[in-house]
């Protein structure tokens, strides 16, 4: 799509330059988007991909979403369609970006995005469970694996973006049992 066709959607764009291509942030998704200095956990970014694709999977897995990692392609799938996209930036092996996760999102709006270049089709934790679940419980299974792949007490969750409608909690903390 141009950009005459996003304002004919009603969709506002941002583009910003950080390559991969086309992302579609959309209500539904979460975004986990994690600041982490790499070179503090030994990691290159190959590592540190991994590790985010790998605590993606097994999260969705836990939620009872036959997930799986696909070497060729980014994000995590469903077969042949993919619920989670995952890419990093780093900038003095500072890694920043993430991943979304599309837990409810609308997915005939993916069909108006290729990804990568090319339509692929995509799917939602909820599909794929075949049952409504709160994005409340996604989000806290991240974070448990955020927390267990990096070694960490606790992480600290800050969320606000401007098109959330009503006041967000300012801050919240997550912390690893046990």
């Amino acid at each position: 799509m141009d950009d005459e066709e996003f304002r004919d959607q009603g969709w506002p764009t941002r583009w910003v330059n950080r390559g991969g291509g086309c992302l579609l942030s959309a209500p539904g998704q979460i975004a986990f988007y994690p600041i982490l200095a790499l070179d503090h956990f030994q990691l290159n970014v190959q590592q540190y991909l991994d590790r985010l694709h790998t605590l993606m999977r097994d999260a969705l897995t836990d939620l009872d979403v036959p997930a799986e990692l696909h070497p060729q392609d980014t994000g995590v799938w469903v077969a042949d369609r993919r619920v989670a996209h995952i890419g990093i930036a780093v900038t003095n092996w500072i890694a920043y970006f993430g991943g979304t996760l599309n837990v409810e999102p609308n997915l005939k709006l993916f069909r108006q995005v290729s990804c990568d270049g090319e339509a692929k089709p995509m799917t939602s934790v909820e599909r794929e469970r075949r049952l409504r679940i709160r994005p409340a419980t996604v989000r806290q299974r991240l974070l448990e694996g955020f927390t267990e792949a990096f070694g960490f007490d606790r992480v600290s969750l800050f969320h606000h973006h401007p098109a959330l409608p009503g006041k967000a909690p300012v801050h919240a903390v997550a912390t690893r049992p046990g």
